[in-house]
């Protein structure tokens, strides 16, 4: 999956269902756990992420996927750091932390900023270039 779409259903996700966000989690959200943007983004991807339980959080349990920069998630996902990505999505929003609707409305911001979607082309109007003169027939009169 595209990131751009990945960022837009988790926001979707986390909008629909605000029990499933929480900005401190710290991993790949799985089996009805909460999660951050950088997990739900992640999770919407499609990509494996390798299991550990050692890292930035050695408390956490051991099939945790980590989200953090000790798997480097967010880099693979969104191409930056965690670090990054916070400071970025602080620019875009600075409630974005404070609950699941104000998450996914800075998600939507993200993507249309960072992961624009690609213009729509446009086929040639094929009318309009028969109706008109050719630059051959112009340069013979």
């Amino acid at each position: 999956m595209k990131i751009r779409e990945a960022i837009l259903k988790a926001a979707d996700h986390i909008q629909a269902t605000p029990e499933a966000f929480r900005y401190s989690e710290i991993a790949v959200p799985e089996c009805g756990a909460p999660g951050c943007a950088i997990g739900w983004t992640a999770a919407f991807t499609g990509m494996s992420f390798r299991r550990t339980g050692a890292g930035l959080f050695p408390h956490h349990k051991p099939e945790i996927m980590r989200v953090h920069d000790d798997e480097g998630v967010c880099e693979k996902v969104f191409g930056c750091g965690h670090i990054e990505f916070y400071s970025r999505m602080s620019r875009l929003s600075s409630v974005w932390t404070q609950g699941a609707a104000e998450c996914a409305s800075a998600l939507r911001l993200y993507a249309n900023r960072f992961h624009p979607a690609k213009p729509v082309q446009q086929p040639p109007d094929w009318n309009a270039m028969a109706a008109s003169r050719s630059a051959l027939e112009q340069v013979e009169r």
